[in-house]
This record gives C-alpha cells, sequence and structure tokens, in this order.
C-alpha cells in the first residue's frame, strides 16, 4: 500500500504532503498516530462526563489529525472540540454528542485499521 492509498481512505494526501513535503516524511509520522493518546484520553472524559477534559482531548485530537490532514477523522473531531468550547453550552444541546462521539470511534477505528495496514507494507 502506498501513502497516497493510505491517504485515500483517511485523509488529505495533497495537505499531508503540503505539510510533510513528501511521502517518507508523511509515513514517518502517520504510523505514529495510533500510540498518541489523545483519543483514549477523549473516551475516558467521555465516559467520566468532564466537560473540560472532553474539550482538551479534543482539542488535542484534532491538532494531530489536522497535522496529519487525516480529514475524515478531523471533521467529527472539530465539531466536538467547538461544542465543548468554554461557553457553547446552548450549542452542545442543539447537538446529539453520543451520536457525535460514535461517529469518532468508527473513524478514529477506520483510521487506525488502514494505517495498520499501511504498517505492514512497510
Amino acid at each position: 500500500m502506498t501513502v497516497q492509498e493510505l491517504y485515500a481512505a483517511i485523509g488529505n494526501y495533497e495537505e499531508a504532503k503540503k505539510r510533510l513535503m513528501n511521502d517518507k516524511l508523511i509515513a514517518k509520522f502517520v504510523v505514529k498516530f495510533p500510540a498518541d493518546p489523545s483519543y483514549g484520553q477523549l473516551m475516558e472524559a467521555w465516559e467520566k462526563e468532564d466537560s473540560d477534559g472532553i474539550f482538551r482531548a479534543a482539542h488535542t485530537l484534532k491538532g494531530v489529525s489536522a497535522n496529519l490532514a487525516l480529514s475524515s477523522l478531523f471533521e467529527p473531531v472539530n465539531q466536538i472540540t467547538e461544542a465543548y468550547r468554554s461557553g457553547q453550552e446552548e450549542r452542545r444541546a442543539e447537538v446529539d454528542m453520543s451520536a457525535l462521539i460514535r461517529e469518532i470511534q468508527m473513524k478514529y477505528q477506520d483510521t487506525v485499521g488502514a494505517i495498520r495496514e499501511f504498517e505492514k507494507t512497510l
């Protein structure tokens, strides 16, 4: 599997290439993504109903997703980050947060699964 094939499933290859310049660097950093703790921290904060923790973990995951151009995951993580930003309680009430968390879980699993498959080809 090539980096381009990986990104066809999980993100925006052109954006990743703009940020990281070449396929070798993209590969080097994208395979480290599954070890990033922010997804686990988000799920833990969600279970504890810790609004501050949800925001912090989602904001971190959003940044990592943006830097790696993981657009399929970035979009729902960005939505939850903005909903849990201070002063956005009304916005949270308008959005089905449970559905958004389920979407993040699904996109995260898809992303990590594709990265693991890519890793096997290195």
